[in-house]
């Protein structure tokens, strides 16, 4: 401890200092007051024993001249006087000392005494460092609290208040704060206390690697507080520029996010020595600034995250802008959302070997005058902001000064750059663009480049959809003119394919109907069962054009469920029985029997799936069952299945059977023949009855197809009718009572198909007269009276719907109406539709059904 004497008397003052030497305490002796007031100036003492009665300036007055410098507080006074009044003794108390001895004084009783005064001044020690710490304390929390409320301030205010605070509480003179990269062992300056801005005039490097720092990021390296308190004998330090202020004592202390030193934040040039306590209260400051600051950020990256989010939508909403207009506002968004000044955007051009400038940033246009290479840079000449394409992965560096092997130079009128982020835009791994922004206040960190990285992807993202939408547009374009050139050429070749089909098949008909030998008679089946298989093709090929083009159309009816199936079953059953196949049926009386759907369409699927069982069967057991799946007051799914004992399908080919054009194998195409077209037909028609189509099937041992349905509820839903026998269709060629006074215009230019026609129609007794072309049905309707016109469609001169037209509208003056049928080798969907729209009555395609002839005329001539 040390002791400041104040006594007059020599003798005094020697004896009181010998015994305090003799207790292990320091002490030094003055005689009068104004060389003891300078004394406790220059040191710390923690006892003075003072006289009340000295030469000038006397005991009382040195008293209160002590307890108003701040560190006389922490000195304990013990006032020595011969006055040993009561008076006395308050006057030395109000005067601010802390006891008082009389004289004279024996030296057994001083020594007692100042044993006494000894262990005060100690409590009193311990009692102003309790209270310097607990003021300390409050101090701290109240910059904290203020500090928490700093939300709306920028970052760089936040942490210089911060520290300007450290500065305050450790009573140093000088504070800086650096941020430190732990993963590369790099500092960066981020601020000085005002004190270092107002008095250092030395340059100051913002960035240093740890390796090349001073003493004063010692706590980096040591991952704990560090104190100098004699800085400048230290034998590491590597001395500073010229014109730094001078550093006396320096205090450092680590910041830590978890186990990572994220900064080290510094103060120096304390009156006294940094202690323990110093680093306690600047290391628990530091660290609750970080948690606010962290929380700040991490607020703030929420809001540029929805801002980004924001951007990308706003982005998704341009889809008719230009890539310019798209450029322009991603850049605007690149430069907010980094915090940055300026940025540009450029794609690679991989013919010419150059990257293309597409957009820059305002700032950048309004602050860099180089014009000379723009838009175009060769990439072998781009610099450092290019690394990112050649290492293709973002590059930020935030000491665009500091040497570095990829700087090329920044030519003349250049924007000047002291940080930049650049990101390449890739697409499936390869580099086709880059984004650069820069002159951000802060450093560019991670978050930086995630903001930026996900900007882009958007971006990149809306110009791919944007590129696809275009090439969809044109493939769609394309698309539309292949699917009209393939339907004109479906319906020009199912037109001149169906014309000679419909004259072998119809002269094979009346060829059949005469007298012929029994070899004859093979024969003209042989060639009918040819032109039948042809029709089966193109009507196939009809079929599966329809589906793939989208225009095969469902037409809903009331219809009786019981009845379609028996007239799918029963002419494949006489088929079935040549081969010495049995076909049976399994529908319960439950299920429902009048229904409302595409009952044309059900028997197309029945027809597919019960043929393709018997043709694959040979003297076994086709079965076709139905059942109910679920029944609603609107709706009725029932569940179709046809199973067949025939030769099964191969495992591998069950997953390809509803392709088009596929069968099981080449063996059995041959031996069975077919399109391959039927399976895909019948899945498309399912579908388009809201099933589904599936099959189980094992080699060897037959196959079962199922299938459900959804219909609607008839009115009659209530009944069920057992199967009927299909009323048996009257003969083609059966002569009626009044059909020779039916007199027929056929109008056909094929010579072949007017003689078919004519030998159908005669042998039913109908008159008919022909016109070659539509030019000449006209004049004959002008000239005779007609009960009926049979009218082709593609003739010369005048085609059939333009006769129509003209026949209607001669017409249009009287009352009468004659019916116009068409008789056409188009057989599209859409085609009958368009005849009933031109003016004519009904429709017939070729090859022409006599049966189907007959029916229509008897239907229309009246």
């Amino acid at each position: 401890m040390k002791v400041l004497i104040v006594e007059d008397s020599r003798t005094m003052g020697v004896v009181i200092k010998e015994i305090l030497l003799s207790m292990g305490h320091d002490a030094i002796v003055c005689t009068d007051a104004e060389t003891g007031l300078e004394a406790f100036q220059q040191d710390n003492f923690s006892l003075m024993i003072l006289d009340w009665m000295l030469p000038g300036m006397d005991g009382l007055e040195l008293c209160r001249e002590i307890r108003s410098i701040p560190k006389g507080d922490w000195c304990f006074i013990l006032m020595v006087t011969a006055n040993a009044k009561p008076e006395d003794l308050n006057a030395a108390l109000e005067a601010g000392a802390d006891d008082y001895l009389a004289k004279p004084v024996k030296e057994p009783l001083l020594r007692t005494r100042l044993k006494i005064a000894e262990g005060m001044a100690r409590n009193l020690i311990q009692r102003k460092r309790a209270e310097s710490v607990l003021l300390l304390e409050e101090a701290r929390l109240e910059s904290l609290l203020k500090l928490s409320t700093m939300k709306d301030v920028m970052d760089k205010d936040l942490i210089g208040y911060a520290l300007e605070e450290c500065v305050r509480l450790t009573r140093s003179e000088v504070g800086y704060m650096h941020f430190f990269n732990e993963d590369q062992q790099s500092i960066s300056l981020y601020t000085w206390s005002k004190e270092v801005l107002k008095n250092c005039s030395a340059e100051k490097t913002s960035h240093y690697p740890l390796q090349s720092a001073g003493i004063w990021a010692d706590c980096a390296r040591l991952r704990r507080p560090v104190v100098h308190n004699d800085y400048q004998n230290h034998p590491a330090k590597k001395g500073y520029p010229e014109g730094h202020f001078q550093v006396v004592r320096h205090m450092s202390v680590p910041v830590f996010d978890g186990d990572r030193i994220v900064a080290i934040t510094g103060v120096g040039n304390k009156g006294k020595p940094y202690d323990d306590s110093d680093i306690n209260q600047m290391r628990l400051f530091m660290n609750s600034m970080w948690t606010i600051y962290k929380n700040k950020r991490s607020e703030a990256e929420e809001k540029l995250n929805e801002a980004r989010i924001e951007a990308l939508y706003e982005l998704g909403q341009m889809g008719g802008a230009t890539l310019p207009a798209v450029a322009e506002f991603v850049l605007d968004r690149a430069v907010k959302l980094t915090g940055s000044h300026v940025g540009f955007l450029g794609f690679l051009n991989m013919r010419r070997d150059t990257f293309d400038i597409y957009g820059a940033s305002k700032g950048f246009m309004k602050e860099c005058d180089v014009r000379e290479g723009m838009p175009y840079m060769p990439l072998d000449k781009a610099g450092y902001w290019a690394e990112a394409i050649r290492q293709k992965k973002p590059i930020y560096v935030n000491d665009y000064c500091a040497d570095s092997p990829y700087k090329k130079g920044i030519p003349a009128g250049h924007i000047e750059l002291n940080r930049f982020l650049s990101v390449p835009v890739l697409e499936e791994g390869e580099v086709v663009g880059l984004a650069l922004v820069g002159n951000k206040e802060d450093d560019y960190n991670e978050f930086d480049v995630r903001q930026l990285s996900l900007l882009m992807d958007g971006m990149l993202s809306h110009i791919l959809k944007k590129r696809a939408d275009e090439e969809l547009a044109k493939a769609k374009q394309v698309a539309e003119k292949a699917s009209s050139a393939k339907s004109d050429f479906l319906a020009k070749m199912s037109h001149e394919i169906r014309t000679p089909i419909n004259a072998i098949i119809g002269l094979s008909d009346i060829l059949l109907d005469s007298e012929l030998t029994i070899e004859q008679t093979e024969q003209l089946e042989m060639l009918q069962f040819s032109a039948d298989s042809l029709l089966d093709v193109i009507n196939d090929v009809l079929d599966i054009s329809k589906i793939e083009a989208g225009k095969m159309e469902a037409h809903l009816s009331e219809f009786s469920l019981k009845e379609t199936i028996n007239k799918v079953i029963s002419p494949l059953s006489i088929k079935a029985r040549e081969k010495g196949t049995r076909v049976e049926l399994n529908c319960p009386s439950n299920v429902p029997d009048f229904l409302v759907g595409d009952h044309v369409k059900l028997s197309q699927v029945m027809i597919n799936l019960v043929g393709n069982a018997i043709k694959f069967s040979e003297d076994g057991l086709v079965t076709v069952g139905v059942e109910t799946e679920k029944i609603t007051d609107k709706e009725v799914w029932l569940r179709f299945s046809v199973t067949d004992t025939g030769i099964g399908i191969p495992e591998k080919a069950l997953k390809h059977i509803f392709d088009s054009f596929n069968q099981a194998d080449n063996s059995i195409s041959r031996r069975f023949g077919g399109t391959g077209l039927g399976l895909a037909i019948s899945h498309s028609l399912v579908n388009m009855m809201k099933g589904a189509i599936h099959v189980d099937s094992e080699e060897g041992k037959g196959s079962t197809f199922h299938f459900n349905a959804c219909f609607g509820v008839s009115e009659n839903k209530g009944q069920v009718h057992a199967i009927a026998k299909p009323a048996k269709e009257p003969e083609a060629y059966v002569n009626t009572a009044n059909a020779k006074e039916v007199n027929i215009l056929l109008a056909e230019d094929n010579l072949i198909n007017q003689r078919v026609a004519q030998i159908i129609l005669k042998k039913a007794g109908y008159r008919t007269t022909i016109a070659n072309d539509g030019s000449e049905a006209v004049g004959l309707f002008n000239d005779d009276s007609f009960d009926l016109i049979l009218m082709d469609i593609e003739m010369p001169k005048m085609n059939g719907y333009e006769a129509t037209r003209t026949i209607r509208r001669k017409e249009s003056s009287s009352d009468k109406r004659i019916p116009i049928i068409a008789m056409t080798a188009h057989a599209l969907d859409g085609y009958k539709d368009q005849c009933i729209k031109e003016g004519m009555d009904d429709y017939i395609s070729k090859p022409i059904n006599p049966k189907e002839l007959i029916r229509l005329v008897r239907k229309f001539a009246v």
